[in-house]
């Protein structure tokens, strides 16, 4: 008889830890594994009323962007995402704000790097990409942010860093963010805030970039062997932008 009493109050004892284990709540992983997408973009377009060149002259730009996209679970609740790309692109009008430089246009350009003359390039035209500063560039970006989602998986909060550079251009961005999810997910109020400390190295029309690389000498840059005329038609060396 005691035996079976001690059987009996073993099996009760191990029914009850099993319904007890039961109760818990399985918290599924906002994401099961790494993910990794990769995008790319292409765009080209072509006109003739280039804003550059006062309207007229041709708008021919062609853009290739690739994109990768890696998300990392980092735990249940918690996911980093790396996005990085770059956009790479060739403008004929862009080109033509500054299609010489400091030696001058009636020489060819020599020795500067805005001057990418190839043989036989025809500069100086609207109608044609000269070879300025801008007529190609890449542009770089990434971003980095770090998501948590509470154990309901209604409320989500995120921040992020990100940077983008190209040659006239470079930015570093901050974030971040809250939002909560109602009406089983059919509902979202969020509040997000970025920040960005950008730096801008304008890039000038020809004529002035050329005046400025050489200090106001009117003997030398684009308006070396240049004669230019004040308002009375008389030859002046007092010109400035």
């Amino acid at each position: 008889m005691k035996r079976v009493v001690i059987i009996i109050f073993l099996f009760v004892a191990a029914f009850g830890f099993s319904q007890q284990d039961s109760t818990l709540v399985y918290k599924k992983r906002v994401l099961d594994q790494t993910e990794v997408d990769f995008l790319i973009s292409y765009y080209a377009q072509d006109g003739d009323n280039a804003a550059v060149t006062g309207g007229i002259g041709t708008e021919e730009l062609t853009d290739i962007t690739p994109t990768i996209v890696i998300s990392v679970p980092l735990n249940e609740d918690d996911v980093l995402t790396v996005d990085a790309g770059i956009s790479s692109y060739t403008s004929a009008s862009s080109s033509n704000l500054n299609p010489f430089d400091k030696t001058g246009a009636s020489n060819g350009g020599e020795g500067h790097d805005d001057d990418r003359l190839a043989s036989g390039d025809v500069t100086g035209s609207p109608w044609v990409a000269s070879s300025g500063a801008s007529r190609q560039d890449v542009w770089a970006s990434g971003t980095v942010d770090y998501s948590h989602s509470s154990d309901d998986r209604n409320l989500i909060w995120n921040a992020n860093v990100s940077f983008a550079t190209e040659f006239d251009y470079s930015s570093i961005g901050f974030g971040g963010g809250i939002a909560k999810q109602f009406n089983d997910k059919n509902t979202e109020l969020g509040a997000h805030v970025k920040i960005y400390l950008d730096t801008w190295n304008p890039r000038y029309p020809t004529e002035l970039d050329s005046y400025l690389e050489v200090n106001g000498n009117l003997n030398d840059g684009f308006f070396e062997g240049v004669t230019i005329w004040d308002q009375n038609g008389n030859a002046s060396t007092q010109w400035q932008p």
